[in-house]
């Protein structure tokens, strides 16, 4: 509202997404996808050179045109075969077998064994 009453323009409303880590300072990762999306892209930011095991939840799938060398170890577990180099950034995208689900806002839909590498924690 201004001095002559109710203003007669449209609003406008801006929506932020902010990515929220753990970290123990060495390596990191963050999980981007959203309802209806064929795939859940995983963001690896490395701190040290590491070849990471990652589990991803069921029905979850690596990419296979990723361009990184990804062995599958158990069920829902694989081994990034690739040494990924120090201050490195690497996405894998991973095919969802449903769509409607949402993995960035579950801060275990994906996991790690590897030290150094924590969760993301969702979407403010």
């Amino acid at each position: 509202m201004d001095s002559r009453g109710p203003m007669a323009t449209p609003k406008k409303t801006l929506s932020i997404t902010i990515n929220v880590h753990k970290s123990d300072y060495s390596n990191y990762y963050y999980v981007t996808d959203s309802p209806g999306s064929l795939y859940a892209e995983v963001t690896m930011l490395v701190g040290v050179v590491s070849s990471p095991d990652i589990t991803c939840p069921a029905g979850v799938y690596p990419d296979a045109s990723s361009s990184l060398k990804i062995e599958k170890t158990s069920s829902n577990t694989y081994h990034i075969a690739d040494r990924l180099p120090d201050q490195s950034s690497y996405s894998i995208k991973f095919f969802k077998a449903n769509p409607s689900e949402d993995y960035s806002k579950d801060k275990n839909a994906f996991d790690s064994s590897a030290s150094g590498i924590a969760v993301h924690e969702g979407a403010l």
